[in-house]
């Protein structure tokens, strides 16, 4: 009797099946439990991919190459058939599947705003604070930097990381003081967030808050210190000029305290040298350090050091400006200066010098070793402005010697282009609905271009589940570049401002009597196509103005007629992601309630489109450019 042979099978795949996050540059290997007929494989890949295939000696692992990457964030199924030299076929599992990564994030992430908003007035001062950004963030990144100095507490982050509520301080913020807080962050994929800062000012108040001592120049408990530095401390708030009394050095070396001009740091100024090798204790007395409220430190603060034998005579290097140079900069740019030292802080900021108008404030603040000076202007800078920045030889280390070179740096703040006026498309202006009679639903709708309105809600002409929604499309961004009248230039950088403007023609069917006829305006940045609107344009789930929280009611009213949305978050992230969107931007109008309605009732709303005799749906915008 002739023994039958046992049919080849997969021993192994790579990618795995059900693999997720694959190279779309991957090739794909196929490792067989026996020697193949090469002639007699087939490999079937859905979507569709030109693929070539080798082998090793033993025919038993095929590799497939592909010239062209694979589709980005795309389910591949891939189907093997074939038989072994004795004309066995394939037996077993002979399919898997796998999923591409998404393309490389390059694009970084953006304040959408704040509370306390951006230049808000009379902000209460027990106010916490809520930064929700354009996209999930790595919550480990998040640090702030504020002016005055003001601890908010630990971040809480939700809606997918992309906002952070810091707890409720322990402390107030001071009455009648604006404030500049500058973010650092960065997305999951380490994109750093642009140059950010949240700047307020609060009402007016009671501070009873005890300042505090935040820094020491040097550091406590260090050594090593040349004998001619002078030792200095750095306040939560300004303080009252009567501190410089609250401070004494011992062993006594003249020390004459001094306030810079921000009243934040003191510094022991002494003429001569220290002792060499000798400890010194800085001592700042509670009772006599009080901020401009009158509160007094809540206890004595003191630190000591050690000098060294020698004193330093080696000079300090401005290793950096940044910026340095540029263009189209944003209007809270931070300016830093980095040094090769530690440096004296008093005699460092003082001679940082800044090519502004006068009655900017600026805040300083240090990085803990004391080599790094970041500058905030006080309401950031005007758009279009030219700012040259830098540090004169009056720099000097804690030694007193001055810096080796002076540095400054010049760079460009980018334009406002305002009052930008787009009127929709009549011809692509309209609605789609579901098209199918079963339960089946997968790119089953089709787009309705009506040349007179976008309808917004429910019919009864369709399934118990199924909803119009309303496709109101925009030209947006233009070939040229600068400030257009009638388009986003394509070097746009951010859109500041933007305000929808549509008509409620007509509202029919219950219960819209009593409930409100409402139109949230979602965004879909995705190429349009009246051929190919359909489930994945208009009725997807996760458009990604939902994951972003950024839907807007367009109409909360029981009457026809205008109405408005600010929708500036949506436009801006759209202008953000514009790949793909061929130069158009659409929104969608979708009822909310409708949606969730379980009966046939035909209830439904208009809008008007490109066609009306007022010109249609407008978009009016500001944005900014290099």
């Amino acid at each position: 009797m002739m023994m039958m042979g046992t049919a080849p099978t997969i021993s192994s795949t790579t990618p795995s099946s059900m693999a997720v996050g694959v190279s779309p540059t991957s090739a794909l290997v196929i490792e067989f439990s026996a020697e193949m007929d090469e002639a007699t494989v087939a490999l079937t890949l859905m979507p569709a991919a030109q693929l070539t295939a080798t082998w090793n000696e033993a025919h038993t692992v095929a590799t497939f190459t592909h010239a062209e990457p694979f589709a980005a964030s795309t389910e591949y199924t891939v189907r093997v058939a074939g038989k072994d030299p004795a004309g066995l076929a394939l037996s077993g599992n002979t399919s898997f599947a796998f999923t591409t990564s998404g393309p490389d994030d390059t694009e970084p992430p953006t304040l959408v705003s704040s509370t306390p908003a951006m230049n808000a007035m009379s902000v209460p001062l027990n106010s916490s604070l809520v930064l929700v950004f354009s996209e999930k963030m790595d919550p480990a990144s998040l640090q702030l930097t504020s002016a005055p100095a003001f601890d908010w507490g630990s971040a809480a982050w939700s809606s997918n990381d992309t906002t952070a509520t810091f707890s409720m301080p322990t402390a107030q913020l001071l009455g009648t003081t604006r404030y500049a807080v500058s973010l650092s962050a960065s997305d999951l994929a380490g994109n750093p967030l642009a140059a950010q800062s949240v700047a307020f000012t609060t009402a007016a108040g009671v501070d009873n808050t005890a300042p505090t001592v935040v820094s020491t120049s040097p550091p406590p408990a260090s050594s090593g210190w040349s004998p001619n530095l002078q030792p200095s401390v750095t306040f939560s708030e300004p303080m009252a000029a009567s501190t410089i009394a609250a401070l004494t050095l011992t062993p006594d070396a003249g020390c004459m305290p001094t306030l810079d001009s921000t009243g934040t740091l003191l510094t022991c100024v002494h003429a001569g040298m220290l002792a060499r090798s000798t400890s010194y204790t800085v001592v700042v007395t509670a009772a006599q350090a009080r901020d401009l409220a009158n509160n007094p430190l809540a206890q004595d603060f003191n630190f000591n050091f050690t000098t060294g034998a020698m004193p330093d005579v080696m000079p300090p290097t401005l290793l950096a400006l940044t910026p340095d140079g540029g263009a189209g900069l944003p209007l809270n740019t931070r300016l830093v200066a980095t040094f090769s030292e530690p440096m004296d802080k008093a005699a460092t900021q003082s001679a940082f010098s800044l090519g502004l108008p006068t009655g900017k404030q600026l805040f300083f603040a240090w990085n803990d070793g004391g080599t790094a000076l970041t500058t905030i202007v006080d309401g950031g800078f005007a758009y279009g402005q030219t700012v040259t920045f830098g540090v004169s030889a009056a720099a000097r280390d804690l030694a007193g010697n001055p810096v080796v070179a002076a540095g400054s740096s010049t760079f460009s703040v980018r334009k406002l282009c305002s009052d930008v006026r787009l009127r929709s498309a009549a011809a692509e202006d309209g609605y789609a609905v579901d098209t199918t009679t079963g339960t089946s639903r997968t790119h089953a709708y089709r787009y309705v271009s009506t040349g007179s309105l976008s309808r917004v809600g429910r019919s009864a002409t369709a399934l118990a589940d199924n909803s119009y929604r309303g496709v109101l499309v925009f030209p947006f961004v233009g070939a040229a570049t600068g400030c257009l009248p009638d388009a986003v230039s394509s070097d746009a950088l951010a859109v500041t401002s933007a305000t929808l403007t549509g008509t409620q023609s007509a509202v029919t069917g219950s219960p819209y009597g009593l409930i409100a006829r409402s139109g949230a305006v979602d965004v879909d940045w995705v190429p349009f196509s009246s051929t190919t609107m359909d489930a994945g344009v208009v009725f997807t789930a996760t458009s990604p103005c939902r994951a972003l929280g950024c839907s807007v009611a367009l109409s909360v009213s029981a009457t026809v007629g205008s109405k408005r949305a600010i929708v500036t978050p949506m436009v801006d992230a759209a202008l953000k992601d514009r790949t793909g969107m061929n130069g158009k931007l659409s929104l969608r109008l979708r009822n909310t309630y409708a949606e969730g309605l379980t009966t046939r009732a035909a209830d439904y709303s208009d809008f008007l489109d490109g066609t009306a005799p007022d010109g249609g749906p407008t978009l009016v915008l500001d944005y900014e450019y290099p």
